[in-house]
C-alpha cells in the first residue's frame, strides 16, 4: 500500500479494513451485492471483469486474487 504511508509496504486488503472495520462492514455488503447478487454476467464474468480493472490500476493483489477466482467460477484460463 504505497500510496498509505501509514499502512506497512506489505499491507493487505485485511489490513486496510481493519482500520475501522464497522466502516468496512459496510462496504463488505456493497462488494458481495456487486459480485453475487443476480445479474446477466455470470459470477466468474465479473470477477474477470474485477481482475482487469485491478490490473489498470496496478494492484497485483487484487488482480491475481479476481484471477484465481474467477477460474475457480468456471472462466477458462489463461486470460491476461
Amino acid at each position: 500500500m504505497p500510496l498509505m504511508p501509514s499502512m506497512p509496504a506489505d499491507a493487505l486488503v485485511k489490513d486496510v479494513y481493519s482500520i475501522n472495520p464497522q466502516t468496512f462492514r459496510h462496504w463488505l455488503h456493497v462488494e458481495e451485492a456487486i459480485m453475487r447478487s443476480p445479474s446477466t454476467f455470470t459470477a466468474g464474468e465479473r470477477e474477470l471483469m474485477a481482475a482487469y480493472v485491478s490490473r489498470l490500476n496496478s494492484c497485483t493483489y487484487c488482480a491475481s486474487s479476481h484471477s484465481e477466482a474467477a477460474v475457480l467460477l468456471g472462466v477458462d484460463p489463461p486470460f491476461t
